[in-house]
């Protein structure tokens, strides 16, 4: 098995093992080699990565940049497969008992002859594997989905030998300390029950999860049914008897996060190194009267850059005898223009095109006729500020069989002097097209705070026409982690957001990297700002707390409840609902002994004004009746009525505070067990 294993991951990891060869001229070309029908990616044999340690930070960005280069072609993977190694194989454990250990934690040694990846906290390693089908399904349904996924348990009577694997292997849980985050499954688990398998606009993927009291598996006194299977495919179950995590991922929006996750590298520290200095014993002083220079103690270091065209020649040569050596000013890219002479087929395709038919031989700089295989090429990314290397790029990705740099350079006969003027004589540069077309080409592989900064760095020094038309094309991109963010600050898991929240919280990250720059988007007139109400929210916990509620959930609720309404709760609904939509401002009085449903209505009427995100602040005399309401309060706490009232009473409200804020948003007030309290309560919140 850990013969299987070591395929396995050999096979979809070759790239990466090769990688310590390809090419690296000055303007050179990446080349992403597919071996057949299989789509199975290599790198071309060759010369060193100039400057690219392996498994360096530089090395594990082109790997990445590599992947994304393949997404362009093929569009995203279809499977993220998790794959980790069980201690329980065969072979490990006839090892053990030869080398006469107990566990195979006494020999880690056992467990890592395998290529090793990335290694859990308990010391297993485990594989991370982006798939791409043969037959690729861009826009599958969920049949196609649940034939290559389940999230279920096996029938144990069909097929016990699937039903004891996924019980061994495929269960999470029960949760123990380390998994449990505020009293909650880091991990979500226990899913909930799910009849079919659903993909939401994110391209998120419910599995299936259907309800079946028979099947389920005890873990100690734990009783887990299918809400607790980890998605699987039960063919690789069988077939390597290890945790193997298969979700679909070709309809995911992260498919960018996903490709960064394996190709992040080896775990790395920060270090410091200091001169011990020597102590005396009897005094416990140091020795040396040397100041100690806790600067200079650092490590002085120097950083070597990547050089752009390797040259190699005899010691002591004279630059006379290196500029002689034949070939040394070949480069792919001048290669190419040679090429574009002498085959008329050559002139079909553009530089990016190019591996696709012509392979490069990096001992010979030369590119000769591809007779078989197929590679994808990948132009060096090249910043907008960089001047004139960014047009040329632009030229090399678009025009078709150039034969010199002039070529390049010449439009109608006219030979300009730069490659950008080049670019607006073909009209390449209208109407900030270059800069869509940055933006979009950046999108494919850079995060949201990158392109953001790329984003500021256009409108600061790229003289854009029009950055407002800019910021229509792309500020989904921009804004593809706000919601994650925003979550992460209201702490709240769970939170929808509206186009509008979400444009108005990514001109809030623009404006301070324009901050940091001394400019301000109110120094770019066409541009949009944030929304100032947005910005008050923002300060305001009470507010966030009231406006974070989850749209679809609270819409459920509601149509849950308001079917089962009787006609006089259907009534007290109804004459609420109109003097809110209408702004009548009316008070209500709900009488009725317990158990006649004046709850059912606070319910029915929250959950539907929740779901349209206004603002109701359920209230009641007591806790315990607080507790019965949706994030009820008691009154006193919610308007901070004091303890001690009389006639003049009056509210702790401060003009301007976050409560007062919240009280001029909020559409409706329910207070429960209104008769519990004494009439200068409801005086005083009347005069506040």
């Amino acid at each position: 098995m850990l013969d299987e294993y070591n395929k396995l991951v050999r096979v979809f990891r070759m790239a990466r093992d090769r990688y310590e060869s390809g090419a690296s001229e000055d303007y050179s070309i990446r080349l992403i080699k597919n071996k057949d029908r299989g789509r199975q990616f290599d790198l071309p044999q060759g010369d060193e990565i100039a400057g690219l340690i392996v498994g360096g930070p530089r090395y594990m960005v082109e790997n990445y940049r590599d992947a994304m280069a393949i997404c362009r072609w093929y569009g995203n993977p279809d499977l993220f497969i998790t794959i980790t190694a069980n201690p329980k194989w065969e072979e490990v454990n006839e090892h053990i008992r030869k080398a006469g250990n107990e566990t195979a934690n006494d020999r880690p040694d056992i467990e890592c002859l395998i290529h090793t990846i990335e290694f859990q906290k308990r010391g297993l390693p485990h594989a991370h594997i982006l798939l791409w089908l043969q037959d690729p399904k861009q826009n599958p349904n969920p049949e196609d989905i649940d034939s290559f996924i389940t999230a279920e348990l096996p029938d144990k009577e069909a097929d016990p030998e699937g039903f004891l694997l996924v019980e061994q292997l495929m269960m999470h849980g029960p949760c123990g300390p380390k998994c449990m985050d505020d009293n909650k499954c880091t991990k979500k688990f226990p899913r909930p029950y799910n009849d079919t398998t659903s993909i939401n606009e994110a391209g998120y993927i419910t599995y299936r999860r259907r309800f079946d009291e028979t099947k389920f598996v005890m873990k100690g006194n734990t009783k887990l049914d299918n809400r607790y299977v980890v998605p699987h495919n039960l063919s690789l179950l069988k077939k390597y008897k290890a945790h193997i995590n298969v979700e679909w991922v070709n309809r995911s929006n992260a498919v960018k996060y996903l490709f960064k996750y394996i190709t992040k590298g080896v775990d790395m520290a920060t270090m410091k190194i200091e001169k011990r200095q020597a102590v005396d014993q009897n005094t416990g002083e140091n020795e040396s009267q040397e100041e100690i220079n806790e600067i200079k103690n650092y490590l002085e270091c120097r950083y070597l850059s990547a050089y752009q065209q390797r040259v190699v020649y005899p010691e002591g040569a004279s630059l006379e005898y290196i500029m002689s050596i034949d070939g040394i000013e070949k480069t792919m890219l001048t290669e190419w223009f040679e090429m574009n002479k002498r085959c008329p087929e050559a002139r079909e395709l553009t530089y990016i095109q190019f591996p696709s038919k012509y392979v490069w031989n990096s001992d010979e700089k030369t590119w000769t006729e591809r007779q078989q295989g197929f590679s994808i090429g990948r132009i060096v990314n090249i910043h907008p500020t960089a001047g004139d290397l960014y047009y040329l790029r632009m030229l090399v990705n678009t025009e078709k069989g150039p034969e010199s740099f002039d070529d390049l350079l010449t439009v109608d006969n006219v030979k300009h002097k730069t490659f950008k003027a080049a670019c607006y004589a073909r009209g390449m540069l209208n109407g900030d097209s270059e800069w869509k077309e940055a933006m979009d080409e950046a999108a494919q592989y850079a995060y949201p705070f990158q392109l953001r900064h790329l984003f500021v760095t256009l409108l600061l020094y790229c003289e854009l026409s029009s950055p407002l038309t800019l910021w229509e094309h792309c500020w989904r991109h921009l804004a593809d982690d706000i919601p994650d963010k925003q979550r992460k600050t209201f702490n709240f898991k769970d939170q929808q957001f509206s186009n509008e929240e979400l444009q108005s919280y990514t001109l809030l990250e623009i404006e301070r990297i324009l901050a940091q720059n001394d400019k301000s988007l109110t120094d770019f007139e066409d541009m949009p700002k944030p929304d100032k109400e947005l910005l008050k929210k923002m300060k305001n916990s009470m507010l966030q707390d009231e406006t974070c509620y989850i749209i679809q959930s609270q819409e459920e609720e509601f149509c849950r409840l308001i079917q089962t309404l009787n006609h006089e709760q259907k009534k007290v609904y109804d004459a609420v609902l109109d003097s809110i939509d209408n702004q009548k401002g009316k008070l209500f009085f709900l009488n009725g002994p317990g158990g006649t449903g004046k709850t059912y209505v606070y319910r029915t009427i929250i959950s539907r004004l929740r779901s349209q995100r206004k603002i109701v602040l359920p209230v009641a005399s007591s806790g315990i009746a607080a507790i019965l309401l949706p994030n009820g309060r008691t009154a006193h706490s919610r308007f901070k009525i004091p303890i001690d009232l009389h006639q003049d009473s009056m509210c702790n409200i401060s003009r301007g505070s976050m409560l007062s804020e919240l009280l001029e948003k909020t559409d409706l007030i329910i207070w429960d067990e209104a008769p519990m309290c004494h009439r200068f309560a409801f005086e005083a919140l009347d005069k506040s």
